[in-house]
């Protein structure tokens, strides 16, 4: 008796387990977005790589204009001088330029993510992802955050 009763418990038990081990949710609705083109279509990250551009040609003048003052300069303690002077003032530019970019980069992603988010909540979508990692999606809300980033 006590083996027919364990065997009916764990009869049981295995009926019940599958569905607490993999729990199934047919009200979730997926959706994909190609994050790729949702910025390259963004005017703010636009902007950003116009920025990183012109971050480069400021620091291109300043390193040619340092260049041109050490190489000018006589004395070699002079030169150390400048060239320790002009490092320092390279790297403060590039860290002011990098934090500025950063914060830019920052606020784009949150918008992207806020338009991401908003349109899933208005298709009834609970999973929303990458179409890079996605082999096949179905629902592609990419056109209508693009739409409305703009």
């Amino acid at each position: 008796m006590k083996r027919f009763l364990s065997l009916i418990l764990m009869a049981g038990l295995f009926l019940i387990t599958p569905s607490f081990a993999a729990p199934q949710h047919p009200e979730d609705k997926a959706a994909v977005v190609d994050v790729q083109k949702v910025m390259d279509n963004f005017s703010d990250i636009k902007t950003i790589r116009k920025q990183e551009q012109e971050n480069i040609k400021q620091l291109e003048q300043f390193i040619k204009k340092a260049n041109k003052d050490i190489d000018s300069a006589k004395d070699p303690k002079k030169k150390q001088e400048l060239s320790q002077k002009y490092e320092k003032e390279l790297a403060e530019l590039r860290n002011n330029q990098a934090k500025k970019l950063n914060e830019k980069t920052m606020q784009a992603d949150v918008k992207i993510a806020r338009a991401i988010t908003i349109k899933a909540r208005e298709n009834g979508y609970t999973v929303v992802l990458y179409k890079s990692v996605a082999l096949y999606g179905k629902n592609d809300i990419t056109d209508e955050v693009i739409k409305a980033l703009k």
